[in-house]
């Protein structure tokens, strides 16, 4: 089996596109009207030597984007409705903040990060809180109105059905690194726990360390029901130790069926 859409992707975005666009998150202006690009020099000056901006997350906003550029994205049905997200296997979750500022560019954000390991999950809230403190210096007062709002919880994915906390579906689901190679069952129930609280409209987002678990992990969607509507092969990932393995070195989105596509606006 070959891996769908395998295939070289355009010129990388810059940092000013992510920094511009976690300037818009933060500060609750979609317009971008209230960020120029002396605000966003300034700001990108103060993070230059900062782990809150790595290359790692340009590296994935670019992904992300070269993904959702090949997904069929018909007029959102529900315009002003927060873009509901659920980060699935979080860890530390770096990539809050740059999950938010490129699906919330529509609308608010309601993002969930979930992790089995309560450490993990408590360094998540206190990595994302003080990527926010940051922004805030650099960004006018929140806009009027309900804005995005992020929690972090520390469970068991398998085992939440019914789990009050969480809202019933989501527009979209990120696993980055999924694990399959490491328990093929256990993941297996993570991945029909993702897709059973998918929108019919929604949006699955895997990464993967490489080639092989890659494969196997759209084999399994495959046989839950699932479609994969893209999947590229990032040409710039970060090299690990691990011969043959790197950072967000493919990604995938999928859906639910072949027959549900996606009817969620996504930038």
């Amino acid at each position: 089996m070959q891996i769908p859409h395998d295939e070289p992707v355009s010129a990388p975005a810059t940092a000013d596109d992510l920094v511009g666009a976690l300037l818009r998150h933060f500060s609750g202006d979609t317009t971008g009207e209230s960020v120029g690009p002396d605000l966003i020099r300034e700001l990108r000056s103060e993070l230059e030597n900062n782990a809150l901006l790595r290359d790692d997350m340009l590296r994935l906003w670019h992904m992300l984007a070269a993904c959702m550029a090949k997904v069929e994205r018909p007029t959102r049905t529900a315009i002003g409705e927060p873009v509901r997200i659920l980060n699935l296997a979080c860890a530390h979750c770096e990539e809050a903040p740059v999950l938010g500022a490129f699906f919330g560019r529509v609308a608010p954000v309601r993002f969930y990060g979930m992790d089995v390991r309560a450490r993990e999950i408590d360094r998540a809230a206190r990595r994302y809180e003080v990527t926010e403190k940051l922004f805030r210096k650099f960004t006018a007062p929140a806009l009027k109105g309900e804005g995005s709002a992020f929690e972090f919880i520390a469970d068991d994915a398998t085992r939440l059905r019914g789990y009050k906390q969480l809202p019933d579906t989501f527009d979209v689901i990120f696993m980055r690194h999924q694990n399959v190679w490491n328990d093929r069952k256990i993941w297996q129930r993570i991945f029909a726990f993702a897709l059973d609280r998918l929108a019919n409209d929604g949006l699955l987002v895997i990464t993967s360390y490489f080639d092989r678990e890659h494969l196997i992990a759209l084999d399994t969607f495959k046989s839950l029901g699932a479609q994969v509507l893209a999947s590229l092969k990032n040409p710039r990932s970060r090299p690990l130790d691990y011969p043959g393995k790197s950072v967000d070195r493919h990604v995938a989105v999928l859906s639910r069926s072949k027959a549900e596509r996606p009817s969620v606006i996504l930038p």
